[in-house]
């Protein structure tokens, strides 16, 4: 009975290996196939199982054959966007410079309702990006960097349904 055990595992590990499998696949994207960007921040998925991109000329989404540059509602330009972010709740943000946020709704970008208020709530002169957006129930947590560097936190807040913007201080007093 080990013999055959042992016979059987042999056949399976190192024979295995000879059989004919399919050839993966890939396909490199760039501008030329839709892209507004060569260069990707972040990919995350949307509800319809498109795919979303962050890149430094704008947001795009890909249905599988094409890409569509997604524009702000205002605008009906792109803007650069470097993180997005998916809740529990299934809304998408997407961050930009300077802090901004865009959420995005109806396959296009909206300005958050509350990015002058978080724009005069950290007064930074550099580039400062929302790296990280949790939410729990009614409220969200925001986190600033400067630019892409961890180390150097701009600050981070909480913003709970009607509006309330409470800045968040570290015990240290840091950021």
């Amino acid at each position: 009975m080990n013999l055959q055990r042992a016979t059987l595992l042999f056949l399976v590990l190192f024979l295995g290996n000879l059989s004919y499998a399919q050839e993966w696949f890939l396909k490199h994207f760039t501008v030329d196939d839709g892209l507004p960007s060569n260069e990707i921040y972040h990919i995350a998925q949307d509800a319809q199982h498109n795919l979303i991109l962050a890149t430094d000329r704008g947001a795009a989404r890909f249905d599988g054959y094409r890409f569509e540059t997604l524009l702000t509602e205002q605008k009906k330009t792109s803007t650069p966007v470097y993180y997005i972010q998916k809740t529990p709740s299934g809304k998408i943000y997407f961050s930009g410079t300077q802090g901004k946020i865009y959420e995005y709704k109806q396959e296009h970008l909206k300005d958050f309702a509350y990015n002058p208020t978080l724009t005069n709530l950290y007064q930074h002169s550099g580039i400062y990006i929302a790296n990280t957006i949790a939410e729990h129930q009614d409220t969200l947590w925001i986190s600033y960097n400067n630019d892409f560097n961890y180390h150097l936190r701009v600050g981070s807040c909480f913003i709970t349904e009607p509006g309330l913007i409470q800045k968040w201080v570290e015990p240290h007093g840091l950021y």
